[in-house]
């Protein structure tokens, strides 16, 4: 659960940047460049955390489907 409220502030904290950063961007270069960069670093950071989840899940699940069939294996040589 706490992961979750992570990644949807990092969703809202990128979004909120990137909006700013546009508004900005006529306005002040520096400072739209600087909260632009805290968006890009928050997406890529969002995409970074996903991929990583997903391939552990991915290897919890390979791992599962392994255990799965060396049991059934160790009951069929057992009858």
């Amino acid at each position: 659960m706490k992961k979750r409220l992570q990644l949807l502030l990092l969703i809202f904290i990128s979004a909120v940047s990137w909006f700013i950063s546009n508004q900005l961007a006529t306005k002040n270069t520096v400072l739209s460049v600087l909260i632009g960069l805290v968006a890009v670093i928050g997406i890529t950071w969002l995409i970074v955390s996903l991929l990583y989840y997903l391939i552990v899940k991915l290897i919890a699940v390979i791992f599962h489907i392994i255990e799965n069939n060396r049991t059934s294996l160790d009951r069929y040589k057992k009858s």
